[in-house]
């Protein structure tokens, strides 16, 4: 004969979610990542569920940027906290360059280049993505810029908009 006996220990439904360190990100963009709501029964699956699409944004440290703080109230409510650190999402580039072909010296970028490059992932803390560059040579320009929502009009619709301008001189 085999004998199984489980203790479910007492079952805790949520109070209270209250969102602690972050500092840039609105609690908006992270609460949709939670699948947990107050008066819900706490389970390991929905916390690890909603660890990972929060850990998923990439707004937060990927070690031990993101993680749970149970606070029992009473033999059946209990308080969450989810604990964050936040990483960087922001980026910045620069560079000055000499050059052209070797095969054509009158190529629009021969002579003094320069190019910068920035973007954040998380814009304001809004969870917009922007990005944009410039590049200027003596007979060249160009302008590239972009953001992205993925929550668009607070719906999971995602909605990009782009753009471009070339200047060639010859």
């Amino acid at each position: 004969n085999v004998t199984f006996e489980s203790d479910l220990k007492n079952q805790y439904y949520l109070n209270r979610l209250t969102i602690r360190g972050n500092k840039k990100s609105r609690d908006k963009v992270i609460r949709r990542q939670i699948f947990l709501d107050e008066g819900e029964l706490i389970t390991n699956q929905k916390m690890e569920l909603s660890k990972a699409c929060v850990n998923l944004l990439g707004y937060f440290e990927q070690r031990n940027g993101v993680n749970w703080k149970i606070t029992r109230l009473d033999d059946s409510k209990a308080d969450l906290d989810l604990v964050l650190s936040e990483a960087k999402t922001g980026k910045f580039s620069a560079n000055l360059t000499y050059g052209g072909s070797p095969i054509n010296k009158q190529t629009p970028q021969t002579g003094l280049n320069f190019n910068t490059t920035f973007g954040d992932t998380n814009f304001l803390g809004s969870g917009v993505s922007v990005s944009g560059s410039v590049e200027i040579a003596q007979k060249y320009r160009s302008a590239m810029g972009m953001v992205a929502n993925p929550w668009l009009f607070d719906r999971p619709i995602r909605g990009t908009a782009s753009g471009f301008i070339k200047a060639s001189t010859y």
